[in-house]
């Protein structure tokens, strides 16, 4: 695969992920959950693409951080913020109308 295609596939897998975070944070049925089998190459050619210098330099231009991670670490990252930021959701009564 040549360099180009795989910095469009590495995008694309960002946006898959992005979407599955959305997922997991609203529980929204709009994305369904995927078998292990298809989220651990996702997750692997993900990261791979996220380390390399010229994906890094098109993101940084952009102003964005290239971060792999893996499914577990994201989502206890998400349990962690949506703890972290609970009490002040509660506190200014912010609704998800």
């Amino acid at each position: 695969m040549n360099h180009r295609r795989l910095c469009s596939a590495a995008l694309a897998a960002l946006g898959l992920i992005y979407a599955g975070a959305l997922r997991a944070q609203a529980d929204s049925t709009a994305y369904p959950a995927k078998p292990v089998r298809m989220i651990i190459p996702l997750q692997t050619s993900t990261a791979r693409a996220l380390a390399m210098p010229a994906l890094i330099k098109r993101l940084d231009a952009r102003g964005l951080q290239a971060h792999g991670s893996t499914s577990s670490n994201f989502d206890r990252y998400l349990k962690q913020e949506m703890i972290r930021w609970a009490g002040v959701v509660k506190s200014v009564d912010i609704r998800g109308d």
